[in-house]
């Protein structure tokens, strides 16, 4: 990147990703940078991402008209929820 925008480029990642990305100096490189996800944001992502599926299943499995599945994330720390349904109320829905 050449000297003179520098300046610029560190303002423009500042003011558009300061609160995802952590902006350093890439190492043994001139002018160069590497954006590093934060942590909070990984896990803002993971907690997104495990929701939306629990929510996916939950639809997918609702539509199977079973009484009451009961499904709970096994650990907020986790990337693990369980489905404790019995067995022999699941039938399998064909393929579409």
């Amino acid at each position: 990147m050449p000297s003179d925008q520098i300046s610029q480029f560190r303002d423009l990642v500042h003011d558009q990703f300061e609160l995802n990305w952590e902006l350093n100096s890439a190492p043994g490189e001139v002018n160069a940078y590497l954006l590093t996800l934060r942590q909070s944001a990984i896990a803002r992502i993971q907690e997104t991402t495990m929701s939306q599926s629990l929510e996916t299943i939950e639809r997918r499995i609702n539509a199977l008209a079973l009484p009451n599945p009961p499904f709970s994330r096994t650990d907020a720390r986790t990337t693990k929820f369980s489905c404790n349904s019995p067995v022999k109320a699941i039938r399998r829905v064909p393929n579409r």
